[in-house]
């Protein structure tokens, strides 16, 4: 049974193009923040009090376009199949995510193997915290009892610490996916699931609130699950209001807004620290309605200059790696950072970023992209077995490509 719409007025919801440039181009934005930020870190660190000390904040942006992607991928499906097949979800976000990551562990392994600094036992629980998607447990002191038990009391290696993020993201999507499969078997509307969402992002405002206000350690709440999960909810209350046409004509003020708030995001980015106290005590929930605004411009009305703007080819080709950037970049810098090489800050700055953009190309063109291809072909091959027509070119092309940062 699919989602009902209940609309009031004409169906708002734009047409899909094969490609949606602009939101690539805020994959870039995010992916930038982020970059910048462990550049001044690692590689020119008499940059760092004015380099992006917000940019982590680019997890959160990040987190805000996969909720709209999620639930627009997800609610496609119910419309096209009358149900979500939670099994089929699961291997799609398998292929995406997973191959990716493979490399960058057999990468480590291999380090491990030819250099004593990094253990194989290390290595191997590095391994099973990143696979299993719960690197920000164990960072918050929650180890697997098993992991434990096989390999003793091991962390993780630096190199991989910053997926953290990845094990929310895909938190988020396990969750946020058995919640729509029982609204859709449910058949509740799209006002429902939407009031139910809004409930739900309020709760965990209050509670981050309450307890950043208690005492409770910042690094606590920065990496809990709980604690981030209004961002990706709140992308995807945007995508429930792009379907369900609550912003139909609307698109000069949306565009305003999305604009407004992409600058303010930003600039808050640029011009503040990423442990800025007002984050967690509210700026966090307003950060992530301005990304979800800038989301739902572009998508709403992809022909105005905003949208235009963000699909700028250079910042469009930094989203489209914007996955593998984000895996490559931090064991790039922190290696660079240890060896310490006796080079200008802007040298430094310049070869880092060469190397993780070469080393994502890559990635993204050797791995990446054969594993999307091979996920495109198998969606199409079921829709054509099925009877039904081709999924939505936006639903194949939506790609979910979360990034994120560790500690700064």
């Amino acid at each position: 049974m699919a989602v009902s719409q209940q609309r009031t007025g004409p169906p708002s919801a734009p047409a899909r193009p094969t490609r949606w440039a602009g939101l690539d181009g805020i994959r870039g934005v995010a992916v930038a923040l982020v970059v910048l930020v462990h550049s001044g870190n690692s590689l020119w660190p008499g940059a760092q009090t004015w380099l992006c000390q917000g940019g982590p904040l680019g997890v959160h942006l990040f987190f805000v376009l996969s909720g709209f992607l999620i639930t627009t991928v997800l609610l496609d499906e119910a419309d096209r199949r009358g149900r979500i097949d939670l099994w089929s979800f699961a291997g799609r976000r398998a292929r995406r995510l997973v191959p990716a990551l493979v490399v960058l562990l057999g990468a480590l392994v291999v380090l491990a193997a030819l250099r004593p600094r990094v253990p194989l036992k290390l290595a191997a629980s590095s391994a099973v915290y990143v696979l299993s998607f719960t690197a920000n447990w164990q960072i918050n002191g929650h180890d697997l009892p098993l992991v434990q038990r096989v390999l003793g009391p091991r962390g993780m290696e630096t190199e991989v610490l910053h997926t953290w993020s990845l094990a929310i993201e895909v938190q988020f999507y396990l969750m946020w996916a058995t919640a729509l499969w029982f609204a859709v078997r449910r058949g509740w509307s799209l006002r429902r699931i939407a009031t139910l969402t809004a409930a739900v992002v309020a709760g965990i405002i209050v509670a981050r609130v309450v307890a950043y206000e208690r005492g409770e350690d910042w690094l606590r709440i920065y990496f809990s699950t709980w604690s981030r999960l209004d961002a990706p909810l709140i992308g995807a209350l945007a995508a429930i209001a792009v379907r369900a046409g609550w912003l139909a004509r609307r698109e000069r003020a949306l565009t305003v807004a999305g604009g407004l708030g992409l600058a303010a995001f930003v600039a808050v980015a640029f011009l503040t620290d990423w442990s800025l106290p007002a984050l967690p005590l509210g700026l966090y929930a307003g950060l992530a309605a301005c990304g979800a605004l800038a989301v739902a411009a572009v998508v709403v009305a992809p022909g105005t200059g905003f949208a235009r703007s963000l699909s700028w080819r250079p910042l469009v080709a930094l989203g489209t790696i914007s996955y593998s950037l984000y895996l490559w970049h931090y064991p790039i810098f922190w290696t660079i950072e240890r060896r310490d090489p006796a080079w200008p800050g802007p040298v430094r700055l310049v070869f880092g970023i060469a190397l993780a953009l070469a080393a994502s190309t890559a990635s993204y063109v050797l791995v990446e992209r054969r594993f999307l291809r091979r996920s495109g072909a198998r969606r199409r091959a079921s829709s054509q077995g099925e009877g039904s027509h081709e999924p939505a070119p936006w639903a194949q092309e939506a790609r979910i490509e979360p990034a994120s940062t560790p500690t700064t």
